[in-house]
């Protein structure tokens, strides 16, 4: 796993915690506490702006890597339940083949299209 995966994902972990709109109203008080006692110069206004502006693109930035990992995953599991619903479905077709006096009807009747099974 790459270093850029695996940071997104502990960045979303800990952004994704209710303690995390905690912490950041905490930030944003002792910020605003912090210039009021400065008497907001120039420079407390940049890291004001700063903060307001860079981290929640950056945030954004790693929650679509994480998201983008997590939907790749998701079908990857997809495509294996698919593989192994056909794989069941040969072997339950093979039981009822084998069987002389099962309803050989029912056999594929996954693949068929709707109108076919209900006539």
């Amino acid at each position: 796993m790459n270093h850029l995966l695996r940071l997104s994902l502990w960045i979303e972990q800990k952004c994704s915690h209710p303690a995390s709109a905690l912490w950041a109203t905490l930030l944003l008080l002792l910020w605003a506490a912090g210039g009021f006692a400065l008497g907001w110069n120039d420079g407390w206004i940049a890291v004001g702006t700063f903060l307001i502006s860079v981290p929640p693109y950056m945030l954004m930035f790693f929650l679509m890597v994480a998201e983008a990992r997590a939907h790749q995953e998701s079908k990857q599991r997809e495509a294996i339940a698919e593989q192994r619903d056909r794989a069941l479905h040969a072997k339950i077709d093979s039981l009822i083949l084998a069987i002389d006096k099962a309803d050989n009807r029912l056999v594929g009747i996954e693949r068929r299209e709707e109108v076919e099974r209900i006539g």
